[in-house]
Order: structure tokens, then sequence, then C-alpha cells
């Protein structure tokens, strides 16, 4: 492989003293912020379509309009480079390379496929990731040594041409959400090709701002077809080039070339500024957002698209997620199996009722969640959510007393510091005190509260062995003083969530499995923060190989694609549910139960976890957390530190004096975490890179570090 920089010098001055401000602050990996109409990513409907002379045109239009202009050819095969051809139709056409730069950054000798020419020269294609890393690489140092550049980014063939390593190329780019043009094809069979690919670029959520043809003019042209196929899409025309293409001096100074390279320009920022201002006065006026007034609600950042492990706000910038979306999005946004699972499904029915009926998503999903959880759980409840999922578990315990006679077991136990969600059965099992329902506490049935598990040292949270500082005393005593009213325990097994994110011991489950068994007491792990990977283990309950009675699942059961939650019980349950002659059924059915699309997605989203190599990904995960987060045990605001899996907890020692202020520094850090009372915490998707975790790691250390009056 030969990699090389082709740069037209000239103002290597100002751009030092542009470098060297801009170092300061956007030195890491993934610290790149592009702005509104600053890239364009060109795709070709075809081989041999022109888009070389495309980004030349669009390159020498820009110069011509006094912008700044960098062209990048992330991989080139042949003997000539692109890049050089830019320059010399650019230098020929107007002289005005000084404000030029060019670069190719993966090149192989031989003229073919950039997979095959990779293996003829010997050279180890970089993986996916890699390539991406080095695009953007290249934009961020663009960035830094030029103010306001144009990015132009030329593909290799067409959207499902095969890159360095065998991906299509539209597959590799689309993490990176670049705004994106296609060049169509102006010859026989061209109107086919183009429209192929044009879906198959909004199939992976780049549709193309605009479709350029060269050569294609008339009533009967590509270009009209192609503008009759899709209305709603600019479709721009310029002549044939000429027949000797080098240089292309009169071709580019053409009125008509011209006008269609400006108009290429200014497809994607029309009405933009005004759509987007109309977009944030709706929110801000009708919108509710969670946990937020109404009256006064809170600063909202809008998004234009996510895609990897970045959220791509509609300034342009981007902001690595390290919340995976509410801790769901475990395959990160945009992800090719999942949209391929919805396409398929929305091409068969995306919802029909379960009143009576039954369908294969369904009955797939169920065949591949058996195959997982553990063992001796076997009948599953599909409904909207985790929160709805907690409803039905508690339903699912009071009818199962009840239908044996004992309808006094009522009362559900649980500890303090628990979050089970929203709904009005699942409050009730919420912290009383230091919950955030305390509004409704006159309204919500009264349960029993234990003390909350003991926070684990750091070598308990991988041990399920006995251990006397657990804190399980208070809910022995709890349970049995009130055994014979008590229908169920439920607990979020390892990791209570929003009540903290607080780790504790799997001993405390082994011994609360133990006395539930002694007591006739039901045991309900709520497991929709900790499901599918999230704490190292499948399933929290694993930590502690101990199997509830009841499960509840959700966020990343479909992998963040749309809301799924499941209730899934032992064949015990089920039965005694059903009453002593089996006929009673559950009083519970959603509208959208077992909704077809949302099984279809969370089925392919459970291979996808399985199929890969999820723990290897969250073990490294939780070994960076921990090497680049515990040092901030010493700080002065922190009063602890915690790692498990693919979660990391900061929490302070009192709460941010303005949390406003210290999410607004994260997001100028090109991150997005959500802190909440006392904790900046870290639950990313499992397929975050080295680099893209350091960079949140980096902002929290450099957010504390910058002292944004963090504590009273």
């Amino acid at each position: 492989m030969v990699r090389h920089r082709l740069v037209i010098k000239g103002t290597s001055a100002l751009l030092g003293q542009l470098k060297t401000v801009a170092s300061r602050r956007h030195g890491e990996a993934y610290r790149y912020f592009a702005s509104a109409n600053q890239d364009i990513l060109v795709y070709g409907a075809n081989t041999d379509v022109g888009k070389t002379v495309a980004c030349a045109a669009i390159c020498h239009q820009a110069l011509v309009r006094g912008q700044r202009v960098a062209y990048i050819k992330p991989v080139q095969t042949g003997d000539e480079t692109d890049a050089a051809a830019i320059r010399e139709h650019c230098s020929r056409g107007g002289g005005m390379t000084d404000a030029l730069r060019l670069e190719t950054l993966f090149h192989y000798p031989s003229p073919e496929s950039p997979a095959s020419a990779a293996e003829k020269a010997g050279a180890r294609p970089p993986q996916d990731a890699e390539f991406r890393e080095a695009v953007l690489a290249s934009l961020r140092k663009e960035r830094e040594e030029q103010s306001g550049v144009l990015a132009i980014l030329e593909t290799a063939g067409g959207p499902l041409s095969p890159g360095p390593n065998h991906t299509f190329q539209a597959d590799i780019y689309a993490p990176l959400s670049l705004p994106c043009v296609l060049v169509g094809d102006s010859k026989l069979g061209g109107i086919s090709a183009t429209v192929c690919a044009y879906e198959a670029l909004v199939a992976r959520k780049q549709r193309p701002k605009a479709i350029l043809f060269i050569g294609s003019e008339g009533r009967h042209s590509n270009a009209s077809a192609v503008q009759k196929a899709l209305p709603d899409v600019p479709v721009i025309s310029v002549p044939s080039t000429p027949p000797q293409q080098e240089p292309l001096t009169a071709w580019l100074s053409q009125d008509q070339v011209a006008k269609g390279m400006s108009a290429l320009l200014d497809a994607e920022a029309e009405s933009e500024a005004s759509s987007l201002e109309e977009h944030l006065r709706l929110d801000r006026e009708h919108l509710w957002h969670p946990y937020t007034s109404m009256v006064k609600p809170g600063l909202v950042w809008p998004v234009r698209s996510a895609s990897g492990c970045h959220i791509q706000l509609e300034d342009g910038r981007r902001l690595v997620d390290g919340m995976a979306s509410w801790w769901c999005a475990i395959h990160g946004y945009n992800v090719p199996e999942l949209n391929a699972a919805a396409a398929h499904q929305l091409s068969q029915t995306s919802h029909v009722m379960f009143g009576g009926l039954t369908h294969r998503p369904a009955t797939d999903l169920a065949r591949v969640l058996l195959s997982c959880v553990p063992r001796g759980l076997s009948r599953i409840f599909l409904c909207d959510s985790g929160s709805v999922s907690v409803e039905v578990a508690l339903k699912m315990a009071l009818q199962y007393w009840a239908t044996q006679g004992l309808p006094r077991k009522c009362r559900i136990a649980t500890v303090q510091r628990g979050y089970h969600g929203d709904t009005f059965g699942a409050m009730a099992v919420c912290d009383p005190v230091r919950g955030m329902h305390s509004l409704f506490k006159n309204s919500l049935p009264q349960h029993l509260f234990a003390e909350a598990p003991a926070l684990a040292r750091p070598k308990d949270a991988n041990e399920g062995a006995a251990s006397d500082s657990d804190g399980f005393a208070s809910m022995e005593e709890m349970l049995r003083q009130n055994a014979e009213d008590v229908a169920a325990v439920i607990i979020e097994p390892v990791v209570q969530g929003a009540g903290g994110m607080r780790i504790y011991s799997p001993s405390y489950l082994v011994k609360l499995r133990k006395l539930c068994n002694d007591l006739q007491i039901l045991l309900i792990f709520d497991e929709i923060a900790t499901g599918f990977g999230r704490t190292g283990k499948l399933f929290a309950a694993e930590h502690a190989q101990v199997t509830p009675d009841i499960m509840c699942v959700g966020k990343a059961l479909t992998g963040g694609y749309c809301t799924l939650g499941a209730t899934i019980a032992s064949d015990d349950v089920a039965r005694r549910v059903s009453g002593k002659d089996g006929t009673q059924p559950l009083m519970h059915g959603p509208t959208f139960m077992a909704n077809p699309l949302a099984c279809s997605l969370a089925a392919a989203s459970i291979r996808l976890l399985l199929q890969g190599d999820w723990q290897h990904r969250v073990a490294a995960i939780e070994k960076q957390l921990a090497k680049e987060l515990l040092p901030l045990k010493e700080h002065g605001a922190v009063s602890d530190v915690r790692v498990l899996g693919a979660i990391g907890v900061v929490e302070l020692r009192s709460p941010p004096k303005e949390p406003a202020k210290l999410q607004q520094a994260l997001v100028r850090q090109g991150v997005w975490l959500r802190p909440f009372g006392q904790t900046i915490y870290t639950m990313p998707p499992y397929i975050i890179s080295e680099q893209e975790l350091r960079c949140i790691t980096k902002a929290i250390v450099e957010v504390l570090e910058e002292g944004i009056e963090l504590t009273d």
C-alpha cells in the first residue's frame, strides 16, 4: 500500500497559525465538528460516469466563489491519481489553487476494485473502522488548518461497489453521516442504474442532496426521466465534456456548468436556517420532553442524524454518544443488519393485532429469547416497553397468589434506590424518598422497602460468593416479618440504574433467591437496563448464577430501533397464574403487543449480539473505563468511581449547582452524556472504539478540571 498526500501550497503561514489554535482543543480522535454545507461525499451511479470530472467542477466553482477547498480521495487504484487530475483541471481553469488542498489516503497501483488491488499489492486493507477513522482524521486536519474549508470526498465506484475490505462503499461511509450527491449515469441503461444507486443510499440513510448528470440534457434524457421518477430530489444536468478532457479549462468556464455546480452547492442549504428555526419553535412551544417543565423547558440540541457511535446535530457538530440512547442502542445507530430487518418486515406487515392471531416475527423472537435467557424461564409476554413489562410482572405475581386462594399476599417488597419505570405500578416500587415520584405518593399502593444493597467492593461485582457486608440483613428482616403478605420481591440485579448507578455484590442475589424459596415469595428481576450484555454477562442474573421466577427486559431488546418489552416467566408461574383449571386469563393486552416490526428487529438485534464478539468488546470497554476513570477518585469533587462491564460512573460529592452548564460543557467537548443527580456516567454502544471511548472519558476529566461550578 502506498499512502501519500498531494498538497497545493500557498497559505502556509496562515494555516500554521490556525493549526496552532485549533490543536489546543481538537487534537483527540473523533473531535471533528463538521459544519453545515462544509462536506460533500460524491458517489457515482456506476463506474465511468464522471465522478472525478464532477468533483473537479464542484471544486472549481467553490474556488470561484471564494471558498477554500479540500479534495480527498479516500481510496485510489491505478497508477494515476484523481487528486493529480483535480489539481490539473483547477489550475488550468483559473489559477486559484492557493486555496486548494488535495489528499489521497489509500493508494493501490493495480487499476481494479480496491479489495483486489490491495490483495495484489500484498497490503493489509484497512478495516472499516480504521478506514472511517482515516477519513475523519483527514477532515479534522483540514478543519484545523483551514477556516471554512469545503471538503469534497470522492468514493470509488458505485454505492454497492466493494471497498478495500469488501464492504459496500455505502455501508462504509454511512456511519459518517456526510451530506452526499450522486453522479448519475447518462449512458443507455443509466436510468435504472441511477435510481437503484439512489435507493441503495436512501436505505442506508444517506439520501442524496442532489443528482448530477454530465451530458444528459433534453426532454428524453436520463436526467429528465430520473427527475420524473424522483420529483422531490434536485436533478442537475450539465453539458458533456469535450472529447479531449485534459484539461477541462473551457468546459469548466461554461455558464451552464457554473450554474449547475452552484445549484448543487446550494442544494443542501436551501431554506435550512428558516426550517430549523421553525422546528425549534414548535418543539419549544408544543413538545414535552422527559422530566422537563413545559413552562421553563430545558436546553435541547436538534439532531440531524445518527450513525455508528455518533449523533450529528443540525449545526453539523458530531457528538460521540456515551448514552447508547438511554442504554438501548447497543449496536450503535444506522445498523445495516437492523435496517435490513426493518425494511423486510415493512414489506410484510408493520402491525397486526395479537388477539386471536399470531405471526412469525413473534415466534422467531420467542425462539431467540429462549436460547439465551436464564434456564427455567420459558413463558413470554411481549408488551410495549420496559415499564409495561414491570406492570405485567406485578400483575402476574398478584394473580399467582390470588388464584391459589391467597389474596392476602398482595404486597411487593423491594429496596430503596430502585427504579422500575414511570407507569403507576412501576412507580409504586420505585424509591419513595429519593425517587422522582414523590408527588404521587398518596395515590400509589404502599409497598415494602428494605435498605439499598451495600455498594460492592471492586472484587465483589464479579463474584457470587457469600458476603457479610452486602447489606442483605435489612431485606431478610423485612421479608421474615411480612412473608404472609408479600407476593414478590422486585429488584434490579447487580446494578441499580436510575436510582444512582449503584453496583452491588451478586452475593445479595444468592441470598435473596434462597430466602424467597424458603418463604414462598416470587422473585422478579428487572433486567431492563442490565440485560443483553451491559454488565459483562448476557444477563446480570448470571453474576449470581440464579434464576428469577419472572424477568423483565426492554431497552436493548430491539437494539434501540423501537419500543418493545418482554415479561418472561417460569412454567410454574404461568401455570398458577392461569388458575386451578387453567382457564383464568392474564388480564393484560396492549394494542401493540407483539408488534411484528418490533419483534423482527428484536430477533435480528439479539442474533447480531450473540453472533458477534460482544463479550470481548464489553470487557475491553470495562478495562478502558477502569483505567481512565478510576484515577478520578482522587479528585476533590468526586466521592466515588464505579465500573462494571460497559458502565462507568463518576459520583460527585453533591449535585451540580447548575446541571445545564455541565451538560453544555460536555457537548462542547464533543460528547453526549446526560448526567443526573450526583452522577456523570456513561453506558456507550458496544461497538465504540478505543478512540471514541477515550473522547468520552477525557470529556469527563476535562469538565471536572474546568470546575464548572459542579458543587454548591
